[in-house]
């Protein structure tokens, strides 16, 4: 947004730069042979090499969860840490308007009724082909709950969050194209 009034400076010299996003090559791993020495050099060196110590501390902050950032290679550093995240901090973030972002959550639970919301509840089994029920609906889960017990579901929706492990989906009639696509991600 407003890219045409925007100036990318480099803060030593105080001279314009042009910022390259590598950011679709990253994500797609799209890079010409040879890859160069400075996208799988350890991050560590990569900072040293290009003196972006001061940088450091942000860059760790927004990429929580790399485990060891400075040992990882620079391709994976800059995969968590983009230009998207730069124009993030420099146009800022989406957030909430009254700064609770679970307040979502909350009115979803509302619209949708507490009692459709099965939180830390395990699938058993699934029949998800169309109009197999007995009423001729969408699909029946046996899922079983925390604090409801085991219960039977007709189902014309399914919203399913979880984390992407196919252990997760264990009791899911998945179809083997399914299953691949689970079992690469």
């Amino acid at each position: 947004m407003f890219a045409t009034l925007r100036t990318e400076v480099d803060f030593r010299d105080g001279k314009e730069v042009k910022i390259q996003d590598h950011t679709a090559e990253a994500k797609n791993d799209a890079f010409k042979h040879p890859v160069p020495e400075d996208l799988y050099m350890p991050y560590g060196a990569f900072i040293e090499k290009y003196n972006l110590s001061a940088a450091f501390n942000t860059v760790y902050q927004i990429s929580q969860g790399m485990g060891d950032l400075l040992h990882v290679p620079t391709i994976y550093a800059a995969k968590y840490f983009n230009t998207g995240d730069i124009r993030a901090m420099t146009d800022g973030y989406l957030t909430h308007a009254h700064g609770n972002n679970s307040e979502i959550y909350s009115k979803a639970g509302e619209y949708i009724s507490h009692e459709n919301i099965l939180l830390n509840s395990v699938v058993i089994s699934s029949n998800r082909r169309k109009n197999t029920t007995a009423e001729g609906r969408g699909a029946e889960l046996l899922v079983s709950t925390r604090g409801a017990g085991v219960k039977l579901l007709s189902c014309d929706q399914i919203v399913l969050a979880m984390p992407p492990d196919l252990s997760n989906l264990a009791g899911w009639d998945l179809t083997e194209q399914e299953r691949e696509s689970e079992a690469s991600a």
